[in-house]
């Protein structure tokens, strides 16, 4: 069996689903960064343990912000692997010389990456367009950077879209479990629907934008409850801004918690998911239990995961930053009379159909296998 070495700058715990899935498969070695850099600085770190065929820690050490090494990377090609897959970016400078002293081995490196956003100026054009010509091909999360990919010069056949996923057969073992329930009428006393949030709390994510808009659906006349999962940096300014503007006995701080059982039950029963920031995994979590996702319209600015809102059947999209729009199109979503059961069935089609580890799998073990 040929040995496949995986390379992460850093292994973060929301990707143990498919981490543990490759593993089962045997023929994947993994070597993850010490530290995350940048947005996954504060993401909390998968332990490596729970995956037999982990071999080792690298220690990524900080050159001159943003640009980090991984020390003892290079030594991975004097292994006997013939093909690895990637995980970093272009801020480190270890993967660069990775890449080039690859090709005088004549092993094979596929990038994992979210490659383009479509928001690079020329000189980032410039740079990511050697970075990932370096390689052998790119895994990469959605269809709209395998375009604007193309759009740029590479050939279609060295892009695999892979998407993204959580730990699905986890998670549809508890969606199977999942029912309505009257947790948000004991908690919130009222029968209104219940907006939510998951996701860590921080300036990125432009959560006041749902409580300013909560505030405005209440001036007119239209009343919602807002449940907050996850914790962070702005989890006491939100709170603030709360009470300073009347609206925090309609606000649950539910708080951090990796209890898929609590998770799946209160996204269940939730009536829309809002991300008025970059949506990310937070779509697929939402999705996964049956409720829509609302998020804005600026795909340069976007996670690849906004792919997984379709207008009007699994979510739609507002105007970045426009918390009128965001009002209006919550307030149309309601007023549509979607029929909430079909809802569902819609957001389970988009995640059983392609954001889930064994559709990531088939497609990396296909791609690797030619």
């Amino acid at each position: 069996m040929k040995k496949i070495g995986l390379i992460y700058n850093f292994g973060p715990h929301y990707r143990s689903g498919i981490f543990k899935a490759m593993d089962q498969e045997e023929n994947f070695d993994f070597f993850f960064g010490d530290r995350g850099y940048g947005v996954q600085e504060h993401v909390k770190k998968l332990d490596y343990t729970i995956l037999k065929n982990f071999k080792s820690e690298l220690e990524n050490f900080t050159i001159i912000k943003p640009f980090y090494w991984q020390k003892g990377v290079l030594k991975l090609l004097l292994k006997d692997y013939k093909q690895y897959i990637v995980s970093t970016e272009y801020f480190c400078i270890s993967t660069w010389l990775f890449l080039i002293v690859a090709k005088i081995f004549n092993k094979k490196v596929y990038l994992w990456s979210h490659g383009w956003y479509g928001n690079e100026g020329l000189l980032k054009t410039i740079v990511k367009f050697i970075f990932f010509k370096l390689s052998s091909g790119v895994f990469l999360y959605g269809e709209h950077a395998k375009t604007l990919m193309i759009n740029n010069g590479f050939n279609e056949k060295y892009l695999h879209v892979i998407y993204n996923s959580l730990d699905t057969k986890k998670q549809f073992d508890y969606r199977s479990n999942c029912k309505e329930t009257n947790i948000f009428i004991e908690k919130f006393n009222n029968l209104d629907p219940v907006l939510c949030f998951i996701g860590r709390i921080h300036k990125q994510k432009k959560i006041e934008q749902i409580i300013y808009a909560i505030k405005e659906l209440r001036d007119k006349g239209k009343n919602f409850n807002l449940l907050i999962i996850g914790d962070g940096a702005q989890k006491e300014t939100l709170e603030i801004i709360c009470k300073d503007i009347g609206i925090d006995k309609q606000c649950w701080f539910y708080g951090e918690t990796y209890n898929e059982d609590e998770i799946s039950n209160l996204i269940y029963n939730s009536s829309l998911c809002i991300s008025p920031g970059n949506v990310g995994l937070t779509a697929i979590h939402s999705m996964n239990y049956g409720t829509p996702v609302l998020t804005h319209s600026d795909f340069a600015d976007q996670g690849p995961e906004f792919e997984s809102v379709v207008p009007f059947e699994t979510g739609n999209f507002f105007k970045k930053d426009d918390i009128s729009d965001l009002v209006m199109k919550v307030d149309n979503w309601f007023n549509n009379g979607y029929d909430r059961n079909l809802i569902r069935k819609q957001c389970f089609h988009r995640v059983d159909d392609c954001y889930n580890i064994d559709y990531q799998l088939k497609i990396i073990n296909d791609v690797l296998d030619n």
